[in-house]
Order: C-alpha cells, then structure tokens, then sequence
C-alpha cells in the first residue's frame, strides 16, 4: 500500500530526533525528543525546516563520569520527494543516502533505507 502526499504532513520532521534502532537490516525508527542538550548519546539527528540538518556521533572513549570526549557532529542537508515519499539525505563528502518515509507523526519517524 503506498502511502499518498496527503497522509504526510512534512512539517513534522523539523525537530530534535533520537534513534531507538539501529540501521541494521535498513530500518530506523526515531522519536522526537527536546531534552538533548546534555545528551551524551549517539543517535541524535536534528531536521530544520530550511533543509538543514545534523547527526551527533559519539566514539567509546570515556573521560569522567558521562563525558565523552569524542561527541561530535555531521552536518549536511535534507531533501524530500512528496511523490514517493523519499527522503534523500546527504552529509558533506559523504554519499548520498535515501529513505522512504513509512511512518511520519509529530513524535515518531519511521525511515526504510533503499539500497539501489
């Protein structure tokens, strides 16, 4: 069943996202969450409305406590393809990688990875 542009409000994505799966097996399910700014966790991706958008990644190296030295963030953009609900993200030099959006609320984004 394909999901039509007016099932999709896009608008929706703009916000704060944080990973409860991983991209094994090419299926990612994200919530929308606003308590990330201490967050020292990996699997926070940031959508904004101006196409803009960031994933934090983190390494295993631990200094004190919760502090992790090696937090750091990906910047790149986002684009979306209302006719086959595709999301295309792209990260600096890095390849391309797109999505299609099979479920999308205000507070849960499931993405579904299409290998070509």
């Amino acid at each position: 069943m394909k999901r039509t542009t007016t099932e999709l409000n896009i608008n929706y994505l703009t916000g704060t996202w944080k990973y409860t799966s991983k991209l094994n097996h090419s299926l990612l399910v994200l919530y929308k969450t606003s308590n990330t700014k201490k967050s020292y966790d990996e699997g926070i991706m940031k959508f904004s409305a101006d196409g803009k958008m960031s994933k934090q990644l983190s390494g295993n190296s631990r200094k004190c406590g919760n502090d992790r030295s090696s937090n750091r963030y990906l910047g790149g953009n986002w684009t979306f393809d209302k006719e086959h609900s595709i999301l295309t993200i792209k990260f600096g030099k890095f390849s391309t990688t797109e999505y299609e959006i099979l479920e999308l609320s205000s507070n849960k984004l499931i993405l579904k990875r299409i290998i070509r």
